[in-house]
């Protein structure tokens, strides 16, 4: 090897090396994880390239891929917050015109999950319901949405490009509570109506449960998962749920003041009562006094 070909061997070494680095940056900005294509178009690399340098960074043990989310391996995952699961979801994508297509109705059984699809044969669109009880993370809700994107492919017989094609259009997250009831209350519900978001917290056999549901707001897995976690619609989750619990918390010392408040009502009442009694016999006893056996007044 003559020095002019060692020279450009260090130098393609480092620029490897100087790629990688900037894929990690752009994932270690990302802790919720991303697909390989907005992290090239985050460090501003060709695509193939990012999805070569990801794989070896996987072999490193630098960063893990789960359902085709590429995130880095933190090596102390304490005081995170943990993120609040998938129960129910549907997700769509557009089949084109020029393919031909009949209609297929599917059923799928996981060990963790169910999932139906639907091929519509003249609105040209695949629909998926995905069901998880008890409710799945939300990396293995983008291993079910990228199922549902191969089982379709397979079906119609089109290539569906996951990342771009594919359409979350309502989902529902739920995160369990143990040890803790809404005492007075079965259930609270909050809506939002502009932001198309409706939030329950109810009573389940043994726990608390915090629903989330998004309705009708068509969103990519990427935007979905960035929402939930950095969150600018579901963002707040955990934070949200630690202020209702502490809201339920007041609410249920105030039910307990009620309660304690309405005892001693009745057993004020229960006094009051007692008392009146005593009165009353004591006049009629004066009464019976003031009166002959013939009934005639005395005196």
């Amino acid at each position: 090897m003559t020095q002019s070909e060692d020279s450009n061997q260090g130098t393609g070494s480092r620029n490897k090396e100087e790629k990688k680095r900037k894929i990690l940056s752009v994932l270690e900005k990302n802790p919720e994880g991303l697909f390989p294509k907005p992290v090239a178009r985050y460090a501003g690399l060709n695509p193939s390239t990012v999805r070569s340098y990801l794989r070896e960074l996987e072999d490193e043990g630098k960063v893990e891929n789960e359902g085709g989310i590429y995130s880095v391996i933190e090596e102390n995952h304490e005081g995170e917050i943990p993120l609040p699961n998938i129960h129910n979801m549907r997700v769509e994508v557009d089949i084109p015109e020029e393919v031909e297509v009949e209609h297929k109705e599917e059923e799928y059984e996981f060990p963790f999950a169910e999932m139906s699809i639907e091929v519509g044969e003249t609105n040209h669109r695949a629909t998926g319901v995905i069901s998880a009880e008890p409710p799945v993370s939300l990396n293995v809700g983008y291993l079910l949405t990228k199922t549902f994107a191969d089982e379709v492919q397979r079906l119609v017989g089109f290539e569906v490009d996951y990342e771009e094609e594919v359409t979350i259009n309502s989902c529902e997250f739920n995160k369990d509570h143990f040890g803790v009831r809404l005492d007075g209350a079965n259930c609270i519900t909050f809506r939002d109506l502009y932001e198309g978001v409706e939030e329950k917290l109810y009573n389940k056999e043994d726990k608390v449960r915090h629903e989330v549901r998004l309705l009708n707001q068509p969103l990519s897995p990427e935007t979905l998962g960035n929402l939930v976690v950095k969150g600018t619609t579901f963002s707040h989750l955990s934070k949200r749920y630690r202020e209702l619990k502490e809201g339920v918390e007041d609410m249920r010392q105030d039910y307990d003041k009620v309660i304690r408040q309405q005892s001693n009502i009745t057993k004020l009442l229960k006094e009051l009562l007692e008392k009146n009694g005593k009165m009353r016999d004591a006049l009629r006893g004066d009464e019976a006094e003031n009166f002959s056996k013939g009934g005639e007044p005395n005196g």
